[in-house]
């Protein structure tokens, strides 16, 4: 718990530090130059929101992961570290394990500042209005492209705010059972004024449904499924969340059809929707081939981006990735860590009668990283940041966060420094990449750090 002194100074800080946040999470809603790529605005905005954060850890307290997950991640950042040294790019290998390093500490900071209920509603409030701009802008573009001469329901055209809609997906799968959670709580309290926010978050979870299925995203709402009926399952008073999703696959999928078909073809618009794998069995095969030739160190962190291949600049898949990038015993590890948290976070809430916000931070986080099987959940910016938020408000609100050693405090002090400075690089070097139109076709776009994919 915080006590006086420390509350005092992170409200104040908190004036420096919201700005930071709010522009990251605007990234997806706002242009801020026409001449960038949604991608890149994106990954700008991270690695700032991630400079102030490292800087922030230097001179706040922050909290700490369990000791086994402390442990194991000194561990994976080690090897990570010899295999960046291996690399045959050192200074991109160590920007892409700075990354994950300075992710680290944006979680054990929001474990913190996730103890003041005006940092939780600050976040929950984001994710709310995020997803209400998303469904009111595919709204406003779907009667754009009803009415323009193109008459074409091209679903390329239908979103906003991603350089591809499987990256709008990404962090559907985070938002939704939230809002899922949210609009239970609202109806439960029942209060005059709750009425239109009940009314509201039920629209958007509509319209977003409906959006997934336009997408096309099996993968986005496969994984929303599983998770949810595995809740159900394991946990049964936490059932009314599957039933609540349930009701809006339902709705979703009856806007989907009016939208895409009945009104389409009574128009006779054309509709494109998504399909195929997308040739992600090329750049697997890629993947696991690497992580056989380097099985112990891999070669080395975001060096997949370092072989040009024709379909993507990373492998669209966590375990292989980071398997082909960081060596199989990291991945052992973290596989390993990922279980243990899900595992161990699911007999928290099946104790706990009153763990519905957890239950909802549960899906959101187990439903991203299904996903990670299958999408690029830990390359994108915009889902990288969203889901270290997650986690450190689930950690603090499963009481796993403890105080930090003297050692972790001086090693993430001694290591900040040089990762702003790795940052600064990675962005002084790709001022050039940051001018490439959002016009250009997506499809000439590998996004890896930045949209053109490839390093160095």
């Amino acid at each position: 718990m915080l006590d006086g002194n420390e509350r005092g100074v992170l409200r104040y800080s908190s004036f420096f530090i919201l700005p930071f946040f709010l522009l990251f999470f605007l990234s997806a809603v706002i242009s801020w130059d026409d001449n960038w790529k949604w991608h890149d605005q994106q990954r700008f905005f991270q690695i700032v929101l991630l400079c102030v954060v490292l800087a922030f850890s230097c001179f706040l307290r922050f909290s700490d992961f369990p000791r086994w997950t402390s442990a194991v991640m000194a561990m994976v950042f080690l090897v990570g570290a010899i295999s960046s040294i291996n690399a045959a790019f050192p200074i991109w290998a160590f920007v892409e394990w700075g990354r994950y390093v300075a992710l680290c500490v944006l979680v054990m900071q929001v474990s913190l500042w996730a103890e003041s209920p005006k940092w939780r509603g600050f976040f929950i409030l984001a994710i709310v209005l995020l997803a209400g701009i998303s469904a009111y802008q595919f709204l406003v573009f779907y009667i754009i492209d009803f009415f323009s001469g193109i008459r074409s329901l091209d679903i390329d055209n239908l979103f906003y705010g991603f350089s591809n809609p499987r990256f709008l997906g990404q962090f559907q799968v985070i938002f939704i059972p939230v809002l899922g959670f949210l609009l239970l709580k609202v109806f439960r309290e029942r209060g005059r004024y709750l009425v239109p926010l009940m009314i509201s978050l039920s629209l958007v979870l509509s319209v977003q449904w409906c959006l997934i299925f336009g997408l096309g995203g099996r993968g986005v709402w496969g994984c929303l499924i599983v998770s949810q009926v595995a809740l159900a399952v394991i946990v049964p008073r936490c059932r009314v969340l599957l039933y609540i999703q349930l009701m809006f696959i339902f709705f979703g999928a009856i806007l989907f059809y009016f939208l895409f078909y009945i009104v389409a073809d009574s128009a006779g618009i054309r509709e494109t929707l998504r399909v195929g794998l997308s040739s992600r069995e090329v750049i697997w095969e890629l993947a696991w081939r690497m992580s056989v030739e380097h099985p112990f160190l891999g070669v080395g962190p975001m060096h997949f981006a370092a072989e040009v291949n024709p379909v993507a600049a990373h492998p669209h898949q966590a375990v292989l990735q980071w398997a082909a990038e960081w060596g199989w015993p990291v991945t052992v590890l973290l596989i390993s860590m990922t279980l243990y948290g899900v595992l161990n976070s699911l007999n928290l809430i099946w104790s706990n009668n009153e763990a519905d916000w957890n239950a909802a931070l549960w899906l959101s986080i187990s439903s991203a990283l299904a996903l990670s099987l299958v999408d690029g959940v830990f390359v994108m910016p915009y889902t990288e940041v969203w889901l270290a938020i997650l986690i450190g408000v689930a950690l603090n609100g499963f009481g796993a966060q403890r105080p930090p050693s003297r050692l972790t405090i001086y090693a993430f002090r001694i290591i900040s420094i040089p990762i702003i400075l790795l940052f600064l690089y990675a962005l002084a070097t790709g001022s050039e990449t940051l001018g490439n139109a959002q016009s250009d076709s997506v499809s000439v776009s590998h996004p890896r750090f930045w949209s053109h994919g490839w390093i160095p």
